[in-house]
Parts: C-alpha cells; structure tokens; sequence
C-alpha cells in the first residue's frame, strides 16, 4: 500500500493565506515512486483545524488527500504505478537474460 512523506511545509506570501506541504508518494518500501512528487496546497484555517484535536495524523492525510490533484495520487493508482514498474523490472531483467544468451547487446534483427 502506498504511503505518503510530508518534506516540508511553507506558509504562501501571495495573500491567498495557504500553507504549502511538499508531499512524496513512496512504496512499501518506503521508496519514492517515480514522477509523484506534488506540492499541495491548503487553506490555513483548514490545517489549523488538522491540527487540533485527536487524531491529527489521520485529520491531516484527510486534509491533503482532499486537495491533491485529481489524477495518480489515490491509493489505488499509487499501487497500480508500483506494480507496472515492478513488472517492467522483471520484464527487462528477462529480455537481458535472453540477449546475454545470444551473445550480447548489441543484438542484431533482421527486418
């Protein structure tokens, strides 16, 4: 299942009164997945009310899951990029394997 890594914070000075998190997606093995790196914008008031209280770990994924972009950041997606390019490590791996047993790169096909 993947996970989330929260680098930094960073009030806004645009007057817009957000707070920005620098957020990585990582794997189970708390590796970074490729290409999922985003800031996140949140309204003050909203990680404030994060912030207070129980809970505040699970308040604050709340909160960031709710303001990250539309598209690659659900779970479900995270884990799906994950396993593509866990399978295109093996797939490679296997091609190599196969070039190896024919002498070498460069390999040679004819058209």
């Amino acid at each position: 299942m993947a996970k989330y890594r929260i680098d930094r914070t960073e009030p806004r000075d645009d007057g817009s009164g957000n707070v920005a998190w620098e957020v990585w997606a990582l794997d189970d093995d708390d590796f970074v997945i490729p290409g999922r790196h985003t800031w996140i914008e949140t309204p003050y008031d909203e990680a404030q009310e994060a912030l207070d209280g129980p809970n505040v770990a699970e308040k604050i994924k709340t909160l960031l899951k709710k303001y990250f972009p539309d598209v690659g950041w659900s779970s479900n997606e995270l884990d799906e990029i994950v396993a593509n390019n866990e399978n295109a490590q093996t797939v490679d791996q296997n091609i190599d394997d196969f070039v190896e047993g024919v002498g070498g790169y460069p390999v040679t096909i004819t058209a």
